[in-house]
């Protein structure tokens, strides 16, 4: 007899997180029911961590053995957890498919011995077979469907004025703005200034009551909010981390008042969440809580896989369909900077290209925009230091073209 399909350390290993970090519970609900559990005490432990969910009941140890479960299990499971649950779910989720695939075609098998009806039992073979396929998820929709989605989009992007806007009143005229959905491309070579252009970005869009929620992976938050202070108060970023500013009464007050100013700003930093789940949960949180309509995440080539493998592009693949679903999902914008190639480097115009994009192929194709910034002084010292242009290289539906900016070197600003 073969062994029937299970993942014993994946159900040992979402337990044993769920237990050290309960904030992750909802985000498991909404993949894992308890059947998907195969070993019975896991079964009944994750049900008790349901049932507590379900009645808004915090998980304790003492909780948690009033729904029957005993202290000796806790210990146990607790000793075994992981920083990402993703791929732990995935293995759970194919083996209760397999199991159910299994259990179908025993009944089908029995339809075969067992049915002297040569047309009936086919008949029956079909129905069966049928009913195995028909619970897959399907997107197919009707004609008229699609097309009176597509009216719905267009009337309550109307009332709801659900472009946004980026601030840069040319970027806008060529791309109308971020829509919601959208996975949004920012790429360049290090050191181009794509954090400062992001959180440029950011600040414009908030200064317009927008909610943005920042992921700075590189960056701690206190980085962050440094650059964002020096943006809003119109100060060097050297002046600020040597203190000079703090010598002048004058200057001080008037970084007191940007600070005010900036702390009323919709504007949410996260520097914790390093993998795609940990980017799922807190993004859906702030959708939900917050109202944030837009995010930004620095940087792709940073975020942790579900799972690692020996080919980074099919990582870089994995992330990208996943963070271009997370913004079909949420129905917001979502920016991430990257980095390019080398490849840049090696032409007499180093100006960036779709095929530059580091990695994979597939940041290429899952992205609605995809937006190079260039500056020739990074190449060229004696070229003018403010000079940038924001490459709109892909616009799916749009104009692509070139955008002119300013950059200032000491703020970080673009304008």
């Amino acid at each position: 007899m073969r062994q029937i399909p299970h993942a014993q350390d994946s159900e040992i290993k979402i337990l044993g997180t769920i237990l050290l970090h309960h904030q992750l519970l909802p985000e498991v609900i909404e993949q894992l029911s308890p059947d998907d559990f195969y070993i019975v005490n896991h079964r009944k432990m994750y049900q008790a961590l349901v049932d507590l969910y379900t009645q808004k009941k915090p998980v304790t140890e003492d909780n948690l053995m009033k729904q029957g479960i005993d202290i000796v299990d806790i210990i146990g499971f607790q000793a075994d957890f992981t920083d990402n649950l993703e791929p732990y779910i995935a293995q759970v989720k194919d083996c209760t498919k397999r199991r159910r695939l299994i259990e179908q075609s025993t009944s089908l098998l029995k339809i075969c011995y067992d049915e002297r009806d040569t047309e009936k039992a086919l008949n029956d073979a079909e129905k069966l077979i049928f009913d195995m396929s028909k619970d897959r998820p399907t997107s197919a929709v009707t004609i008229k469907e699609a097309v009176q989605n597509a009216f719905r989009y267009l009337s309550e992007s109307q009332k709801k004025n659900s472009v946004i806007k980026t601030g840069f009143s040319e970027l806008d005229h060529v791309i109308r703005g971020f829509e919601p959905g959208q996975f949004v491309v920012l790429a360049a070579r290090p050191s181009m200034g794509k954090t400062a252009l992001g959180l440029c970005l950011a600040l414009n869009i908030v200064k317009e009551g927008t909610g943005i929620g920042f992921f700075s992976i590189e960056m701690t938050m206190e980085q962050m909010a440094l650059r964002a202070l020096a943006l809003e108060a119109d100060m060097s970023m050297q002046d600020l981390y040597l203190g000079q500013l703090f010598q002048n009464v004058s200057h001080f007050q008037d970084l007191c008042k940007s600070a005010t100013t900036l702390g009323e700003y919709p504007l949410e930093l996260d520097d914790v969440s390093k993998s795609l789940m940990d980017i799922r949960t807190q993004a859906r949180k702030w959708v939900k809580e917050k109202n944030i309509r837009v995010l930004i995440i620095d940087y792709l080539g940073l975020i942790r896989p579900t799972r690692y493998r020996d080919n980074r592009n099919l990582e870089v693949a994995e992330l990208s369909e996943g963070l271009k679903s997370l913004a079909k999902e949420l129905r917001v914008p979502i920016i991430c900077l990257s980095q390019l190639s080398r490849d840049v480097e090696k032409r007499m115009d180093n100006r960036p290209k779709l095929s530059d994009l580091r990695d994979s192929g597939a940041i290429e194709q899952d992205a609605d925009i995809v937006m190079f910034l260039y500056r020739e002084n990074y190449y060229n010292p004696d070229y003018d230091i403010t000079a940038a242009e924001l490459i709109i290289a892909k616009n799916r539906n749009g104009k692509t073209g070139r955008v002119n900016l300013v950059f200032e070197p000491e703020t970080m600003r673009f304008t």
